[in-house]
């Protein structure tokens, strides 16, 4: 009977090792956090999907500077615009289970990924330092993107991402006669906050 005791108490704990080390790791369930880039500056959730999958959305401003060129005269203004954005990204997470298996930092979803950022620009709240009167066009983007999520100092994170992808522009009634379509390049370094 003891022998038979121990034999269990041998099984079980094995089967409980094997099911701890077996254990993958997972994108969180839910994250708020503040980030700034080089020229935006905005609120982002992620939510998780699956375990690598997660949905990030994001509301912010950028910044944008522009160049006005004077046809028939060499004077040029330069100036900037803000304007918010909204910004609705699937991002997969494909190298959580490579920095688990080198005992690197996964905290917060510190991993690379690949996304298909979708982003609204809006032009109703926008600042200008400029005297005329220019608003930046509505506009949506679709990029597939690549990038890089890390987690230092407990809450601090940065991030860097990269890639180019299509932009609709929408003009009102009074718009432009400019080019509707046109390609979108979006690289990003930023430092965010987690809360």
């Amino acid at each position: 009977m003891r022998k038979i005791l121990i034999a269990a108490v041998l099984v079980i704990s094995a089967v409980n090792v094997q099911s701890q080390e077996t254990e993958k790791p997972t994108v969180d369930k839910s994250i708020f956090g503040a980030n700034f880039g080089l020229l935006s500056i905005g609120f982002q959730h992620e939510a998780r999907l699956a375990r690598k999958l997660a949905l990030h959305s994001e509301v912010g401003v950028n910044l944008m500077v522009y160049t006005i060129d004077y046809i028939g005269s060499n004077d040029s203004d330069t100036g900037y615009l803000t304007a918010p954005f909204v910004q609705l990204e699937p991002r997969f997470y494909y190298s959580l289970d490579r920095r688990a298996r080198k005992n690197r930092n996964t905290t917060h979803n510190s991993a690379n990924y690949i996304s298909l950022k979708t982003i609204y620009y809006a032009n109703d709240l926008e600042i200008s330092n400029s005297i005329a009167s220019y608003k930046v066009a509505r506009a949506i983007d679709i990029v597939p993107s690549y990038g890089l999520r890390r987690t230092f100092a407990k809450n601090f994170n940065y991030e860097f991402s990269f890639g180019v992808g299509y932009r609709q522009n929408i003009f009102g009634s009074t718009g432009c006669n400019c080019d509707r379509s046109e390609v979108a390049v979006d690289a990003q370094a930023r430092i965010g906050y987690t809360f």
